[in-house]
């Protein structure tokens, strides 16, 4: 018998002219429009390693309870988690934004952060907040964010702790999307992204011991480079390389166990569009939403309209399976 497989459809976004290039999408998304600061509570959660996660949490709502997860040096702040939040809160879900370790504005305690494969946070968070709550309406993970949510999904059943799941802009492949960072104008990201990760280290080598001096680290100047001299040694991989193929979602999409939608569009400047899995990869779980148009966290239509992000998550957590 052959495995019923998931389904991918494709979607035309009317962006008009201007907002069709991919690279106006993704900077006036996340850099260029800013939304208004998130109304949240700040909880510190301490964990049995001797690090902490702050979450922020939301009024309570009476639709259910929301987990969002958002992107590599991303945080609570980020633009599409302060859209998301507003909008979704006042649709009546309380809403709860896990920040990776260090990613809350205060350094983590461990040489150790957080990185595209690392699940055992999430699991944790997600184990609490089901025991607090109850079970959770949704999950929602945007880039990294999405590739974490996605592997977690794949690695056991999840059925018990969350009834759907979203992922946005998700880079399946990492070897792949690292790569495509390293070219052209994504190289912009890049260099933005990589900055801010060198910061973070060159404060962390004042307290731990690192895999390289300062030195070396002021002159990691590339995803490959950067993951192979610190992320994977760091966290136990064996190169870059390791890291890479270990942690990328894809291998784990044909096991997800749960209604999940994957929110994805073909000109993605984080991710050749070579590696957006096809229907056969999926599990009959996974619906993949494939847009023309709409560059990495973008999706925004003609006139700035960011409805169509919105709402495709807005419909998919209401229906009732």
């Amino acid at each position: 018998m052959s495995r019923r497989i998931g389904i991918v459809s494709n979607h035309i976004l009317n962006t008009g002219s201007v907002f069709g290039n991919p690279h106006v999408q993704t900077i006036w998304a996340n850099i260029v429009k800013r939304y208004p600061k998130i109304k949240s509570t700040r909880e510190r959660i301490e964990l049995t390693d001797g690090d902490f996660l702050d979450i922020e949490l939301s009024a309570p709502g009476d639709r259910g309870v929301i987990l969002l997860l958002h992107g590599l040096e991303g945080g609570s702040d980020s633009n599409y988690i302060r859209n998301i939040f507003a909008h979704l809160s006042s649709a009546g879900f309380q809403l709860v934004v896990l920040q990776f370790r260090g990613c809350s504005g205060v350094p983590n305690r461990l040489l150790r952060t957080y990185h595209s494969g690392h699940t055992s946070d999430l699991n944790y968070v997600a184990q609490l907040i089901r025991s607090r709550f109850g079970k959770l309406t949704a999950i929602i993970g945007y880039s990294l964010g999405g590739n974490v949510l996605l592997k977690w999904l794949g690695e056991n059943d999840r059925n018990d702790l969350l009834r759907k799941a979203i992922a946005v802009s998700v880079p399946f492949d990492l070897a792949k999307s690292a790569t495509r960072l390293g070219q052209g104008f994504s190289r912009l990201y890049q260099d933005r992204l990589i900055k801010s990760l060198r910061n973070k280290y060159l404060l962390k080598a004042k307290t731990h011991k690192l895999p390289c001096d300062e030195n070396e680290i002021r002159r990691l100047n590339s995803f490959w480079s950067f993951d192979e001299k610190l992320t994977a040694p760091i966290h136990g991989f064996s190169n870059a390389e390791d890291y890479y193929q270990k942690s990328s979602c894809q291998q784990y999409l044909n096991k997800i166990g749960l209604p999940t939608l994957i929110i994805q569009s073909k000109d993605d400047p984080f991710l050749p569009v070579s590696a957006i899995p096809e229907a056969s990869r999926l599990s009959s779980n996974v619906q993949l939403m494939l847009t023309n148009k709409g560059g990495h966290v973008g999706f925004l239509g003609r006139g700035l309209d960011a409805s169509f992000l919105k709402d495709a998550i807005t419909k998919f957590v209401s229906t009732v399976d």
